[in-house]
């Protein structure tokens, strides 16, 4: 039975927030209607896991019960085994919730929802995480979608919280591909003429952080290929060097 409850608790707590705290909580009585047993029982078998450091519980009347790797999970902080009240426990999580920073968006919790829901998808992804391509009509909030999904990177700890933000805006290049790939991917000493020293390009310059790459459809097909196979391979060849560098969390 314990089992079905851990379920039943993650299943309560598939939406997670502070907006929508209350509805990841469940009493006795709930409990005692899925289990299909006594809520002498239930209760039992609730504080059980109370014990075991699965659920916690606040002490209200009814007590509620909740799942605590969940909380722990989204926000970023140890929850302790037992609270008085609501507000004791939003004390507690808001100044680590993760929702402040997404709540700059308007309609992050509506109409940005999905858009929220894959972007956090593509950071957590096992590895290095996913790039992530935005798009959208002009003034729509794109840059500053960006500029959130960093601050979420930094506060869920996907990267360091002094990360480098790089920007290249493609479009200002887009009729001079030579620098534009110069700019983006470096150059290695003698590459061309006036290349006196090796140099490196915003992809290094933004290793284990973000790039934002605006504009990104106006590359030349050769800066796209070159972009593409250094996303995949994690590798840029200049001039027949090879350099292997951290990926950074693509935009």
């Amino acid at each position: 039975m314990k089992n079905d409850i851990v379920t039943y608790a993650n299943t309560k707590c598939e939406e997670i927030g502070i907006s929508n705290l209350e509805e990841c909580f469940f009493d006795t009585n709930d409990l005692s209607q899925f289990l299909r047993t006594g809520r002498t029982n239930a209760s039992k078998l609730a504080n059980d896991l109370v014990a075991k450091n699965v659920l916690f519980k606040i002490n209200t009347r009814p007590v509620l019960f909740a799942i605590k790797e969940r909380f722990e999970e989204h926000f970023l902080i140890p929850v302790k085994d037992v609270y008085e009240s609501i507000s004791e426990l939003k004390t507690d999580l808001e100044p680590n919730s993760t929702d402040s920073i997404l709540q700059k968006m308007i309609g992050y919790d509506m109409s940005l929802s999905d858009a929220v829901e894959q972007m956090k998808t593509a950071v957590f992804y096992p590895g290095r995480g996913l790039p992530m391509m935005i798009t959208g009509d002009t003034g729509v909030g794109k840059s500053f979608f960006v500029h959130t999904a960093y601050q979420f990177m930094k506060k869920v700890n996907v990267i360091h919280e002094n990360a480098p933000f790089k920007v290249l805006n493609c479009a200002q290049y887009h009729n001079n591909p030579e620098l534009l790939s110069g700019i983006l991917f470096g150059y290695v000493k003698g590459a061309f003429t006036g290349a006196d020293e090796d140099r490196n390009g915003l992809l290094q310059d933004a290793d284990g952080g973000v790039l934002f790459l605006d504009e990104v459809h106006r590359l030349p097909p050769e800066g796209q290929e070159k972009l593409f196979v250094y996303m995949w391979m994690a590798e840029l060849i200049l001039e027949s060097v090879k350099l292997s560098i951290t990926p950074p969390m693509y935009v």
